[in-house]
């Protein structure tokens, strides 16, 4: 249409007709139906394959023991929880040997000379999807066999998570260094 050009049953300067101006409210619907639909899809999409989420999250790490006092040649029981603190689903590869620090009273580390964690590749089936609030957890043991305690005396432990990026994995999983806070015992 060109400019000052009248369409066919207009007058000019006439508000076009009821009938046309229908036609194109009519058409935004359908524009409108649309985009609300491919906006639906896509949020369905994103929270239902896989390659879409997992990778973000906010992850807590607390360590408990099953006592605060252990006999010198005995052991205890350290409790590993890693807790899904946040909003969203998010995936974490459970390690195969939870990882703990010891120090002794001055501070030193107490030296971990247990068995080294021979473990295969993570593969995507090792994965563990922790919805908001859900937890994973093991049991750890502290004993003389796996740690060079060999005197009494008071020991602060804490846990460590981290992972990093595995080759073998190509779903986004959570990826970072947490610790706990420590916790003492006593060797008596």
């Amino acid at each position: 249409m060109s400019i000052g050009a009248v369409e066919p049953g207009e007058r000019d300067g006439e508000r076009p007709s009821r009938q046309k101006r229908g036609h194109k409210a009519h058409r935004w619907g359908y524009i409108i139906v649309v985009v609300v639909v491919v906006v639906a899809a896509v949020m369905v999409l994103y929270a239902i394959v896989p390659i879409f989420w997992g990778g973000d999250g906010e992850l807590e790490l607390t360590l408990t023991l099953d006592s605060s006092t252990m006999p010198l040649n005995g052991s205890i029981t350290c409790h590993y929880i890693l807790r899904n603190v946040g909003s969203s689903s998010v995936r974490i590869l459970p390690p195969f040997w939870g990882g703990l620090r010891i120090v002794d009273s001055n501070g030193s580390a107490v030296e971990y000379h247990g068995p080294a964690a021979d473990r295969r590749p993570y593969m995507n089936e090792d994965l563990v999807t922790l919805r908001a609030g859900e937890s994973w957890s093991q049991n750890l043991g502290i004993d003389e066999s796996l740690w060079a305690i060999t005197a009494n005396g008071t020991f602060r432990v804490s846990a460590v998570y981290t992972v990093g990026e595995e080759s073998e994995v190509w779903l986004p999983y959570w990826q970072g260094s947490i610790s706990s806070r420590a916790v003492e015992f006593t060797v008596i």
